[in-house]
């Protein structure tokens, strides 16, 4: 538009002669009508706009002027019009820009701002972070300050990632070369933050070395130095000033899957660092029942789950009292504690909540509080089908090793022990006073080994939720269905058609070698894996064709077993459908039903049992044939018999009657995040008891009576361990079934001289029904 203005005009004022003289020009001018007037002053303004000397320009023009020249003149000032567009367009462009530059170094200004702000707070978390782990030092919770230390790192990496962002956005900024005052101002604010970022950063980094220098403080305060007479040296833990931990000592090797371990009789790296837990056997998902949520006790190291691992798994857990560590003498008893698990799962290693359930730290002080000092030992063995998988095949595959057959996991167990016996004085122990304790499958287990036709290792036993009776082993028949049902599972067709056509059974256990070992956990087809009848360490058809299970030359371990009053928690469970919490099926229950009665060394004839009276005393008579219509009951016989007899008939056929201790469980489960347990004597509560992984976790109101139980429990097995009877043996030729010692809450139990007094009249009645049976051994 202005442009063509100029031009109109221009174009109007041409009528005018050009060679007049300026001062003719400017009377001439005067006696202008007033329109044209007005046209001129538009002209001048125009020209105004295109600066003085052009105005000059025009001038000398107009008074060379001439008509043609007129017209150049024109198109001249045309295009000088135009550039004068284009120089207001490019005016306007260049204030754009600006702008765009100022908001551009506004935006890395703010950045670079921010950047050293996270760089300060970096640097001031850095130095918390550093405090904390102090004052956890100073307070002796050694593992805490490389937490400490991990902080500061982190806060650290966070400062020097906000100065590299300052610095960037002082690059950029740079880019734009502002000329603004402001810009240049911005920048100099930006080089300031970048500035004060390198400087937290490096305050950031002093507080990390500060922290790792105290968390190595700390941790070489916690390790442990052990000079092994054999095994070299050994690195593990102090827990406090008073115990010492070593952890995932490897006993023995597994040559391969399905043949029996061998002991190591060295350990593999020297020094061997023994702070962490080692490897646990595959399994299937089965997690120890969640009895509390509560975290590690302030001052107990965080350890994480092992891994598992089928080649690595077979290793011991050592706590020991630093002074018999360290004293040099014979040592002190030793307690060997095995798992239990339904012989599928579980390790030594298990956790609740970030808690280790068999840590064994404050049991082993206890047990120097109370001037019974004790070595603990646990230890991990193969499970399921890796440690209990059995058949005519494996059977022709381990006869081939020249190796006995089965039974692997009890097997390495055995390992253990005997490396126990070879080792265990250098950790204070004493080889020639050991105790080995299990609980459910672990009970089972440990009475197993007391039968073991070889070298033995120990000198007592005791046995609790679980017993070679209760949970007893199974013929080559019934395992040979078992591991035909496996094989449906996990063999290919071609496996199949080889079975059916009896090819080589070497061809089978090979395949089985071949799978991954997830594939050989997972597809577990039954409640309950259970020891084959080997005919060398378990010998005879059923368990009972022994006549009494017990060592053939007669140096029988003393025997101090037990149950619980609630078993039926674990059986009610084998006979529901979890998941529905509704009864198996009739056909399958009487399954399970005949399998726990067939393993069970009582059970003269599993089909025929219950008898009649027996069946009446329980209240099962209207339902053998349905027994889904009454789990209550049927979870009861079951527990009767499977874990809450088995003790008395043990105690009966045991040669040295003299030296078998019976007891009851009654004292409760405190954990009310478990509602089928809590306040009950459940399966397996006196794991819970003897570990007391958990004592701040037990509601207020019923601490006092759970503390008591658990210094009842502990003092009865430390002095078993130190060859002190805790109360008088069964007495088996008077009828009685007593003594029988009952632990309960609170400070005391009580021990009653009969089976009546301890269980009541209607309980014993049921029980002496069954023990005197035809349908029992």
């Amino acid at each position: 538009m202005v442009a063509r203005r100029c031009f109109s005009t221009t174009t109007a004022a041409s009528t005018t002669p050009t060679t007049v003289t300026d001062r003719d020009h400017e009377q001439q001018q005067q006696q202008q009508p007033e329109e044209q007037q007005q046209q001129q002053k538009q002209h001048a303004a125009c020209r105004g706009r295109r600066g003085r000397r052009g105005r000059r320009q025009g001038i000398r023009r107009s008074r060379a002027g001439g008509g043609g020249r007129l017209r150049a003149d024109n198109e001249d000032l045309l295009t000088r019009a135009l550039a004068i567009m284009r120089e207001e367009e490019s005016e306007e462009n260049r204030r754009t820009a600006e702008n765009s530059r100022r908001e551009t170094i506004e935006r890395f200004m703010h950045e670079a701002t921010n950047a050293a702000q996270g760089a300060e707070m970096a640097a001031e978390q850095a130095t918390v972070a550093r405090n904390e782990g102090g004052a956890e030092i100073a307070a002796g919770l050694v593992w805490s300050p490389g937490d400490a230390a991990a902080e500061a790192r982190q806060e650290a990496e966070t400062a020097r990632a906000e100065r590299e962002r300052a610095v960037a956005a002082r690059a950029e900024m740079r880019k734009y070369r502002p000329t603004l005052i402001e810009a240049e101002s911005m920048e100099v604010q930006v080089s300031a933050a970048a500035r004060a970022a390198q400087v937290a950063e490096k305050m950031a980094e002093n507080m990390v070395a500060a922290a790792a220098a105290a968390a190595a403080a700390a941790k070489n305060e916690a390790d442990y130095h052990l000079h092994h007479p054999q095994l070299g040296e050994v690195v593990g833990m102090a827990r406090g000033d008073d115990i010492v931990q070593f952890r995932g000592l490897p006993f023995a090797a597994i040559p391969g899957r399905f043949r029996q371990a061998t002991l190591l009789e060295q350990l593999p790296e020297n020094p061997f660092d023994a702070r962490q837990p080692g490897a646990y056997c595959p399994q299937p998902h089965m997690p120890f029942l969640e009895y509390w949520d509560g975290g590690p006790v302030s001052g107990s190291p965080e350890i994480a789950m092992p891994p598992m691992d089928e080649f690595a798994c077979l290793n011991v857990d050592i706590t020991a009292p630093r002074s018999a560590v360290e004293s040099g003498n014979a040592g002190v008893p030793v307690l060997f504690f095995v798992h239990g698990g339904a012989y599928i799962g579980g390790s030594h290693s298990v956790q609740v909540a970030r808690r280790e359930v068999y840590d064994g730290t404050d049991l082993v002080r206890a047990s120097v509080a109370a001037a019974l000092p004790v070595v603990l030992v646990t230890c991990n063995y193969r499970l399921g089908p890796l440690g209990f998988l059995a058949s005519e095949e494996l059977a022709a595959f381990n006869a081939a090793h020249g190796e006995p057959v089965g039974n692997y996991g009890l097997h390495d167990q055995r390992q253990a022990l005997a490396w126990c016996a070879r080792f265990i004085g250098g950790f204070g122990g004493d080889a020639g006073a050991m105790t080995i304790s299990g609980t459910s499958a672990g009970g089972s287990s440990v009475h197993f080994q007391s039968i073991y036709p070889g070298p033995r290792h120990f000198q007592r036993v005791i046995a609790s939720s679980g017993t070679m009776i209760g949970i007893g082993p199974m013929p080559t028949s019934y395992q040979q269905k078992n591991f035909d049902a496996y094989m449906a599972k996990v063999g290919d067709d071609g496996t199949r058609r080889r079975r059916t056509r009896g090819r080589d059974a070497l061809d089978m256990v090979r395949q089985l070698q071949q799978l991954p070992v997830d594939d050989m956990v997972t597809p577990v087809t039954t409640d309950i894996y259970y020891p084959v009848v080997d005919d060398e360490w378990i010998k005879g058809g059923y368990l009972q064709d022994l006549e009494t299970p017990r060592r053939e030359d007669g140096n029988e371990p003393d025997l101090m077993i037990g149950a619980c009053a609630y078993e039926q928690d674990l059986t009610t469970t084998i006979l529901m459908d979890m998941g529905t919490r509704q009864p198996h099926a009739d056909d399958h229950i009487r399954g399970k039903l005949f399998n726990f009665f067939a393993s069970n060394g009582m059970v003269a004839d599993a089909s025929a049992f219950p008898s009649p009276h027996i069946a009446d005393d329980y209240g099962l008579t209207a339902t053998l044939k349905t027994p889904s219509a009454a789990v209550a009951p049927w979870a009861e016989f079951m527990a009767d018999v499977a874990f809450r007899i088995p003790p008395l008939h043990i105690a009966l056929q045991h040669r040295r009657a003299s030296g078998v201790l019976v007891y009851n469980i009654e004292a409760t489960n405190p954990y009310p995040n478990w509602p089928s347990s809590y306040g009950r004597a459940n399966h397996a509560i006196s794991d819970l008891f003897l570990f007391n992984a958990a004592p701040d976790q037990v509601p207020a109101e019923l601490r006092d009576g759970y503390g008591g139980a658990v210094a009842q429990i502990r003092s009865a097995w430390l002095r078993f361990c130190h060859g002190i009877l805790p109360w008088p043996p069964l007495r088996t030729t008077d009828g009685t079934l007593g003594p029988i010692y009952t632990f309960q809450n609170g400070p005391a139990g009580r021990l009653s001289e009969t089976l009546e007094e301890a269980v009541g009249e209607q309980k014993a009645t049921k029980w002496r029904s069954i023990l005197q049976s035809d349908a029992t051994v």
